[in-house]
C-alpha cells in the first residue's frame, strides 16, 4: 500500500492516484531501455500506459467541465429571460390600467393603484431573475476555480475549456 500527498491509500498495483493523478512515489523511473520494452499484458510501455491514461481522463474532464460551462450559460439566459418577463409584466399592467383609466374618466386613485399593483407584480418577478443570474455567476466562478487547479487538463486544454 501507499499513501499519496492528497491522503488516499492505493494498492501497490497502481500507479498513479485516482484522485488527483500523482504518480506513485514508490515506483522508480524506468531506464531507456526498458521504457520500449512492453511491460503489460497489451504490450505496451509503461509510458504509453500512462500518456493513454492521462489522455483519456483529460478528454473526459474537458468534456465534464464544457458542459458544466453549457448549464452555467443556460442558466445565465434563464435568469436574464426572467428579468425581462418580470419588468414586461410590470409595464403591461401600468399600461393595462393607464387605457382602462383614460377610457373611464380615470381617477387618481385608478392610476396609483395601477402603477401599485404593477410595482408589485413586475419587482419580485425581476429580483427572482437577478438571483438566477447570480447563480450562474456563482456557477461560472467554481467552474473557473475547478479547471484551473485540475491537475488532469493541459494549459492548452484549459483555454479552450474556458473560452
Amino acid at each position: 500500500m501507499w499513501k499519496c500527498k492528497c491522503g488516499e491509500s492505493h494498492d501497490d498495483s497502481f500507479d498513479s492516484c485516482w484522485s488527483c493523478g500523482a504518480v506513485n512515489p514508490t515506483v522508480t523511473s524506468l531506464s531507456e531501455s526498458e521504457e520500449s520494452r512492453p511491460v503489460s499484458a497489451a504490450g505496451k510501455p509503461k509510458k504509453e500506459r500512462e500518456e493513454a491514461r492521462r489522455s483519456s481522463a483529460s478528454v473526459s474532464h474537458a468534456t465534464r467541465y464544457r458542459d458544466a460551462y453549457l448549464v452555467a450559460k443556460a442558466t445565465a439566459a434563464i435568469g436574464l429571460v426572467v428579468k425581462a418577463v418580470g419588468v414586461g409584466l410590470g409595464v403591461l399592467i401600468i399600461v393595462a390600467v393607464v387605457i382602462i383609466g383614460s377610457q373611464n374618466d380615470g381617477s387618481a386613485q385608478l392610476f396609483a393603484g395601477g402603477l401599485l399593483l404593477g410595482v408589485v407584480v413586475g419587482i419580485p418577478i425581476y429580483v427572482l431573475g437577478v438571483l438566477v443570474s447570480a447563480h450562474a455567476q456563482v456557477l461560472r466562478a467554481t467552474l473557473d476555480t475547478a479547471v484551473h487547479s485540475s491537475p488532469f487538463l493541459t494549459k492548452e486544454e484549459m483555454a479552450q475549456v474556458m473560452a
